[in-house]
């Protein structure tokens, strides 16, 4: 590396990077304290594994809140080692795999795009996908997502 040339950043995004929304149930949200806490996402069941890989981005929605993180996916989803890396209420018996993250942004107050019929306009997302753990989002979705979290962590931090 030259002088003039800025290091990588460590969340930086790939070109081939795939976006993702993980919910998080608003009957529920102290798992995102423990997802937080272990720095894991987990995936219920023991169906295939995520199609989700290391360098994707993940945004997690909060049922009631909105969106409140983006993060980055540091290893490919991978099975529970152990009790500890499956804290959410069923462990290592409802939990089949797990997603390693990065949190890269994270807003206290979330960030809600509204409904028209059963999509968020703006995103793209559809209310039956966040009732699923895990689903794939368009890089427009994402871009907006993004920004708008951007927007609310500069307006958290001057009030």
């Amino acid at each position: 590396m030259t002088a003039d040339e800025t290091p990588p950043s460590r969340h930086a995004v790939e070109p081939a990077s795939n976006f993702y929304v993980c919910t998080i149930s608003r009957k529920s949200p102290r798992n995102w304290t423990l997802c937080r806490e272990v720095g894991l996402y987990g995936i219920p069941g023991h169906r295939r594994a995520p199609s989700a890989k290391k360098g994707d981005r993940i945004f997690i929605w909060m049922g009631g809140k909105g969106y409140i993180a983006e993060a980055v996916i540091t290893e490919d989803p991978r099975t529970p080692k152990n009790r500890c890396e499956a804290p959410w209420p069923g462990g290592l018996y409802s939990f089949g795999w797990v997603i390693p993250f990065d949190i890269v942004l994270e807003v206290k107050d979330g960030v809600s795009f509204p409904f028209v019929g059963q999509r968020q306009e703006r995103t793209g997302v559809s209310k039956s996908g966040l009732q699923k753990s895990l689903v794939l989002l368009s890089t427009e979705g994402a871009e907006v997502i993004r920004a708008a979290l951007r927007e609310r962590a500069e307006n958290e931090t001057t009030t």
